[in-house]
């Protein structure tokens, strides 16, 4: 009881819009103080989700990549075969989807300004010169397919790097998922 009798004095020497002012504010505070964790929670909340999106977005983009080159790998193997203008003229069409695909891509990846991501995104673009180069050569299909199989390969490693750049990915094994 004796723990009260300072509140007790203090609220009998008070008048009435004190005692209301003070009481008022013990339950203010702490509302306050909650509110504004609440508000930072929101805010990193809200960064994350961004940074989340951004990620998918990159994915996307590589997947549309992927899915341009494999045209063009398919569309060259039929020029080793046929030389016919028509074909030459939808090659010619892809490869510039592809590099379109490639250009588009660099801007998805430059949202997250990651150095591990431009690496990747180099090399991508180191294999992708390698089978633009190799596509016309008289290696045959096989070697195509080799080139296009180091494509795919740096696809996935930057799919990979994308997600856990993203943090879409908590896992650090992230082979437990494909």
């Amino acid at each position: 009881m004796y723990f009260i009798q300072p509140a007790m004095l203090l609220m009998s020497r008070l008048r009435f819009p004190m005692k209301f002012g003070l009481i008022s504010s013990l339950f203010i505070l702490p509302l306050l103080v909650l509110g504004v964790g609440l508000i930072h929670d929101l805010r990193v909340q809200t960064e994350q989700i961004k940074n989340e999106v951004s990620g998918l977005e990159g994915i996307k983009g590589i997947y549309h990549l992927m899915q341009a080159a494999e045209q063009y790998r398919d569309l060259s193997v039929q020029v080793v075969n046929d030389q016919d203008t028509a074909i030459l003229d939808r090659v010619a069409t892809s490869k510039l989807v592809v590099e379109t695909n490639l250009t588009s891509l660099k801007v998805l990846l430059d949202v997250f300004e990651s150095e591990f991501l431009s690496k990747r995104y180099l090399h991508l673009l180191d294999v992708w010169k390698s089978i633009h180069e190799n596509s016309s050569s008289t290696r045959g299909i096989m070697s195509l397919y080799q080139f296009y199989d180091a494509f795919i390969i740096a696809c996935r490693d930057l799919i990979k790097d994308t997600a856990n750049t993203s943090q879409l990915v908590l896992d650090p094994e992230i082979e437990s998922f494909c």
